[in-house]
């Protein structure tokens, strides 16, 4: 555990995370940085054979959902979604 949470988090993490930086804008990494509990529970599930509770699944999919929606600005953005033209004529 010491070597995963020495090595794994505090080295490889943030060297992967600077260098997605370096390749996306700050924004878009600042989006995805919500998975990093998502990223963290899969991996102590298949290297330290941790069990997946029902928390861990309705967090990780409350946070995928959330990256989601926000990587659509479209959809929130188009005024023609919330202002639908009435089926009658005025």
């Amino acid at each position: 555990m010491i070597l995963y949470a020495g090595i794994l988090a505090s080295i490889v993490l943030p060297y992967c995370w600077i260098k997605g930086i370096e390749h996306l804008d700050p924004v878009r990494c600042s989006m995805v940085m919500n998975l990093l509990p998502v990223f963290t529970a899969v991996l102590a599930v298949l290297i330290l054979h941790e069990t997946l509770s029902s928390y861990h699944v309705i967090g990780s999919v409350m946070a995928l959902m959330g990256v989601m929606l926000s990587q659509e600005p479209a959809l929130w953005n188009t005024p023609a979604l919330w202002n639908k033209p009435s089926r009658h004529p005025r």
